[in-house]
């Protein structure tokens, strides 16, 4: 299962769907084996965000396409949990980067780059908002 979940290709929502339960089920296995913040856990906690960010994203494509006939949609409740769900991992991994950071300073550039998936994740969420008030 990490191997599926780890491996980044582009891949339809149900695909992606399946990553999302298979990084749920890794990162309920390292939070037995490892619990509390870690660097283990932030790597799963981005891919994890990562995933449902890239699930959100393209279900964003197939409603400004005006797919809305294929079986791999979801609705916008679940649109809207998976929106959360990434920001929680995101801050998640923020806290435990910030962590590393303050004992050894090496983890800049990963604050940095959580920081920035955060950032775009409330830009998707904006956008996605707009584009449901305009339906």
């Amino acid at each position: 299962k990490s191997k599926f979940f780890l491996q980044f290709s582009a891949t339809d929502s149900a695909t992606t769907v399946t990553k999302i339960q298979a990084g749920k089920e890794i990162l309920q296995l390292a939070d037995s084996l490892e619990p509390g913040l870690s660097l283990h856990r932030e790597s799963i906690l981005i891919h994890l965000g990562t995933c449902l960010q890239i699930l959100v994203g393209n279900e964003m494509m197939r409603i400004y396409s005006g797919a809305d006939d294929d079986d791999d949609t979801l609705s916008d409740q679940e649109i809207f949990a998976a929106f959360r769900d990434a920001n929680i991992c995101f801050k998640q991994a923020l806290a435990s980067a910030v962590l590393e950071e303050a004992l050894d300073g090496s983890k800049k550039t990963a604050t940095g780059k959580i920081r920035e998936s955060l950032s775009m994740l409330e830009d998707m969420k904006r956008d996605f908002d707009n584009m449901d008030a305009n339906a």
